[in-house]
This record gives C-alpha cells, sequence and structure tokens, in this order.
C-alpha cells in the first residue's frame, strides 16, 4: 500500500495494483463487429446435425469421417468436426442438461499435431474443467447418457434444449484473435479486462472499395463513350488513323496500339518492340559500281542466321546483269559454314580462339594461342612463345635445354621467323651466326652459332662457344592429339 502525508493529513491508497517495477499495462483486444470481443466462445455446437452416433477411438485420426460406434447402442454422440484448441489453458465442458445432474455426461478425444490419437479423456459430469496437456493441438467433443436408446432420444433433448453442450473457450482468449476493429486499454492490472466498453475501438480495416471498371475486352465498330484508364477496345470498324482488328488500350489521353495480328507487316521503322518466335527476312541489293553489284536474301530464323547472294555484273549500263554463282553464308550452333557450287565447309565454333584469331588477326602469347589456321590433317594449329632467357656458352658445342609446357603434343616446329636472339640492345634472327670478320670456313669454336630444335616436352639449343645473348624468344607451332 502507499500512503501520503500532506497538510491535510495521512491518506492510504490501499493496495498498489500491478507488479513491482511496473506502473502501467497496456492491453490490446479485437472485434470484428466493434460491439463484441472476437473469439465465439463456446467451441460446442447445440445443433443436433453437427453430432453423429459414436465416439472417436484411441486408433482414430483427426480427418476420419466415420466414428467408432455400436451398432446396438446410441449412448454416445460426438461432433463431427475436431477444435483446435492451446496447449496449457483451461477449458470448461458443460453439457447443459436440465433435467438431471447426472444422466448425461461429457469428454472429449484429444489429438497431436500429426492427426493421430493421443487419448480419449473420460466423460464427466456438469461444469468439468480440463487443462490441455502441451502436445495435443486438437480436441473432438463427446456425450454419453445411458438414458439415450436412440438418435432421436438426443434429437429430442436437442430440440426441447434440455441440451446445450458447451466447451468453454478460456475468457482470457476473447478479443485475442485479430479482427476489422482493434481496441486498447492503459491500467495498472496485470490482467486484461473482459469488458468491452473499458476499451478505446479503432476501426484498422476499411470498408469494401468501390467496384471497379468492367474488365474484358469492348467489341465495336466505333469509340466506347465511356473510357477508363487501361480500357481495351476491339477496333471493328473502319475509324481514321486505326488498325481495324485490333485491340487498343487507354491511356488516359489516347488509344494505345494494345495487340493486333497480321499475315505481313510493312513499315518503315519498328521500335521499342519485342518480337519472340519471329522469322525475319531481308532481300537486299548491294551496288558496287555502274557495272558490279549483289543481289540476295538474309533469314534469321531458329537460331540460325542465313546470307544467301549473287555477285553480278554488266558491260555497259544498258546490258542485262549477269549473275555469278551463289554463295551462302550460315551461322548457327554448330559453326559458321561457307557454301558455293555445292561445296561446303563449316568452321567450327566449339574453339571460339580461333574463330577470334581468325577475324582479329593472330596475336602472339606466352599461353596457347590457336592460330586460326589448320594442318595437312584438318586439325588446328597452335602457337606459343617460350622467353628462354639468356643465353651462354660454357664450352665448345654445348646444348642447353627448358621445357616448353605444352601438353597432348601431336606435331611441333619451330616458327624461326617469329624467334629472334638479343644482345646488347639489338636483334638478331635465330640463324647460324658466326665471329665478325671470319669466313664461313671457321670452327665451330669461334662460332656465335644457335640451333634450336623441338621435341613433344622441350626445346633445345645448340650454341656454339662464342653464343652470349642477354635474352632469347623462340616460337613454336604444334597439333594436338586431343582435337
Amino acid at each position: 500500500s502507499l500512503t501520503i502525508t500532506d497538510s491535510e493529513g495521512t491518506k492510504n491508497t490501499g493496495p498498489l495494483k500491478g507488479a513491482d517495477g511496473i506502473s502501467s499495462y497496456t492491453h490490446i483486444k479485437y472485434s470484428d463487429d466493434g460491439e463484441t470481443f472476437t473469439g465465439i466462445g463456446n467451441l460446442a455446437s447445440q445443433n443436433r446435425d453437427d453430432w453423429v452416433a459414436g465416439y472417436y477411438s484411441s486408433a482414430t485420426t483427426v480427418d476420419t469421417e466415420e466414428p467408432d460406434k455400436s451398432t446396438t447402442s446410441y449412448t454416445r454422440i460426438c461432433m463431427k468436426t475436431a477444435f483446435k484448441v492451446i496447449p496449457g489453458k483451461t477449458y470448461k465442458l458443460n453439457t447443459g442438461y436440465t433435467a438431471s445432474d447426472t444422466a448425461v455426461r461429457m469428454g472429449y478425444t484429444a489429438y497431436l499435431a500429426d492427426g493421430s490419437c493421443k487419448r480419449a479423456v473420460l466423460p464427466n459430469y456438469n461444469n468439468a474443467s480440463y487443462t490441455i496437456p502441451d502436445d495435443v493441438t486438437h480436441v473432438r467433443i463427446y456425450m454419453f447418457s445411458a438414458s439415450a436408446t436412440s438418435l432421436d432420444t438426443w434429437t429430442e433433448w436437442f430440440e426441447s434444449g434440455a441440451v446445450a453442450p458447451i466447451f468453454g473457450e478460456p475468457a482470457e482468449l476473447l478479443g485475442s484473435y485479430p479482427g476489422a476493429w482493434m481496441g486498447t486499454l492503459v491500467d495498472n492490472n496485470e490482467v486484461a479486462s473482459l469488458t468491452f466498453s473499458d476499451y478505446t475501438w479503432k476501426k484498422i480495416e476499411g470498408e469494401p472499395g468501390a467496384d471497379g471498371e468492367p474488365t474484358g475486352i469492348t467489341v465495336s465498330e466505333t469509340e466506347p463513350e465511356e473510357k477508363f484508364v487501361g480500357m481495351l477496345w476491339k477496333n471493328t470498324g473502319t475509324t481514321s488513323g486505326l488498325v481495324q482488328g485490333a485491340t487498343y488500350r487507354w491511356t488516359g489521353e489516347e488509344w494505345e496500339m494494345y495487340k493486333f495480328s497480321a499475315v505481313n507487316i510493312e513499315a518503315e521503322t519498328f521500335k521499342g518492340y519485342e518480337f519472340n518466335g519471329s522469322i525475319f527476312c531481308s532481300e537486299f541489293t548491294e551496288t558496287i559500281s555502274d557495272f558490279s553489284r549483289y543481289v540476295g536474301k538474309m533469314r534469321i530464323e531458329n537460331g540460325k542466321i542465313q546470307i544467301t547472294c549473287t555477285s553480278q555484273t554488266r558491260a555497259s549500263v544498258n546490258d542485262s546483269w549477269i549473275p555469278g554463282p551463289e554463295r551462302t553464308l550460315t551461322l548457327n550452333y554448330e559453326g559458321l559454314g561457307f557454301s558455293e557450287n555445292g561445296v561446303s565447309e563449316l568452321l567450327d565454333l566449339s574453339n571460339l580462339q580461333a574463330l577470334f584469331s581468325l577475324l582479329s588477326g593472330h596475336k602472339f602469347s606466352s599461353d596457347s594461342n590457336a592460330t586460326g589456321e589448320t594442318w595437312i590433317n584438318g586439325k588446328p594449329i597452335y602457337s606459343k612463345v617460350i622467353n628462354y632467357g639468356a643465353i651462354a656458352s660454357t664450352g665448345e658445342n654445348t646444348t642447353i635445354s627448358k621445357e616448353h609446357g605444352i601438353s597432348n603434343v601431336e606435331n611441333i616446329w619451330i616458327d624461326l621467323s617469329n624467334s629472334f636472339l638479343v644482345a646488347s640492345g639489338k636483334y638478331y634472327p635465330i640463324i647460324r651466326q658466326q665471329a665478325m670478320g671470319k669466313t664461313s670456313s671457321v670452327s665451330w669454336s669461334s662460332s656465335v652459332h644457335v640451333r634450336p630444335s623441338v621435341d613433344a616436352s622441350k626445346i633445345y639449343l645448340d650454341i656454339g662457344s662464342n653464343a652470349n645473348f642477354d635474352d632469347s624468344y623462340i616460337t613454336v607451332r604444334y597439333t594436338k592429339t586431343t582435337d
């Protein structure tokens, strides 16, 4: 309690509400109609049609349509549906039987989350309370009476009001289910009030909106008088500036093309359109001079671009054009093909590096690089530049070697035209070099000779006794066994 002493005396406020350290509590409840809390309070149906003879046994799941029942006894009836319950909450069972406190009893069958039956709670008398176990998610109510000899007995009891079953929802759950209205209450009570008027209510779900515009497509020969943004209209008339048979959409200011179908379309330009599943064809005439031109057509279809043309010539501007052989260039997922007079060639695009080398010119690299050329067996030719480094002979007729790092070699040879030596800032081709001022009869020992050779794994250099170079580059060309 709290005692206050001032100039007027001492007053005691009585017991304080709320837990220690908490001065107020905010409670929230919901309502569907703005007049009552959400929740139905009583989960049991008082309509006889919702009950069937028998009761659900321990082997019966929530989804079972017919209960276990005796063919000779109608002492038990159960509800057709099972209720979802909240574990740990306490529910009250009451048959509402008015003739006798012992004539009708009530119980329930409990089910787990997977639908399997946990157990049947034995029937009890009126006003029995049950706390739902932690592993139970659903229950099904049944009633028992030794005085019920047929379903007609139960029907009479329901209709007369002698039986009014109740499976009471815990009071604290009232208003806890979200609804169209939300009520708030701030007080110093830890337990929320169940008096509807204690709360301040606000509607949180708006009224249904106005009916939308009609859907579908309006079909008419003339423009609809009443229009709305997004409206679709199929023009079946001959209105100037509009395509007959096309569907238009109203933007709020004008009709824009929405959809139309045509076998052939002829137009100067198309902008901002995406075409899917289309075939593009185009005929062309490329004039080179008054006496030479190319005439052909291009077709794009199913991932393939095909250009067919002939070269045409004439002796004078008054003569007729004389066509040459027809040539066809085809690009698809298999490669780039070329044909003339029935003879075809295909460049395999699986090796894109070879294509790029062919189109842009061969590039030298310290990595394996396709040249775009082919060997006599039809296999692609590759090249690689090896920086051999400084060369210094240690004796007469010295041979040195270095691995070139190329695998799967089939044929390999030295590309002398793209190999060279460097000494004192000068560049020398790799040939038999003689000492300055000497003749070709000079002995091997005085030679600056450098002679390269190569096999599947190494590059070899035979060098003379005076062969000293600051740097060297050896280019090899080769084919692969894997092609």
